[in-house]
């Protein structure tokens, strides 16, 4: 059975990895560091591979390659709110600001969330990594990059 990733609530897109694998891409999910320095990477992910619980209870690849966040051209973020400029609210541990900072506009960042998950507008802080696209069951909305805040 293939792991799924997704935890408290957010949207399961493990039913997807089959089709994009198949399409040629290379999977990755973020690994959190167990010494907890607040360092995320990222590792290569075989779906019907051995995974681990991190110290969060997220499951992660139990093995895969280390993959260079710079060569990631799309990534995939949860979140528990976004709003219709990008800016999302996580769990508060900002892994995904601190393993995003500075690719500016070089990776598509996609919030995958539930309808009920987009808001009005949300504070945002020079920190935080905004998405460039939302994913909901029911709609894609693309960013204007333009007007974020």
């Amino acid at each position: 059975m293939a792991l799924s990733v997704a935890v408290d609530g957010e949207v399961d897109l493990a039913g997807l990895a089959p089709r994009l694998r198949s399409a040629g891409w290379t999977l990755a999910l973020p690994v959190v560091d167990a010494a907890e320095t607040g360092v995320m990477e990222f590792h290569r992910w075989d779906p019907d591979a051995s995974s681990t619980l991190n110290r969060f209870g997220i499951p992660e690849p139990a093995t895969g390659a280390l993959v260079d966040p710079e060569t990631l051209d799309v990534i995939v973020v949860p979140a528990v709110a976004v709003d219709s400029s990008g800016h999302r609210l996580g769990f508060g541990g900002g892994f995904y600001d601190r393993a995003l900072a500075g690719r500016g506009d070089d990776v598509l960042i996609v919030a995958a969330v539930y309808d009920e998950q987009v808001i009005g507008h949300l504070a945002a802080e020079a920190h935080d990594v905004a998405a460039h696209v939302i994913v909901t069951p029911s709609r894609t909305v693309w960013v204007d990059v333009a007007r974020r805040s």
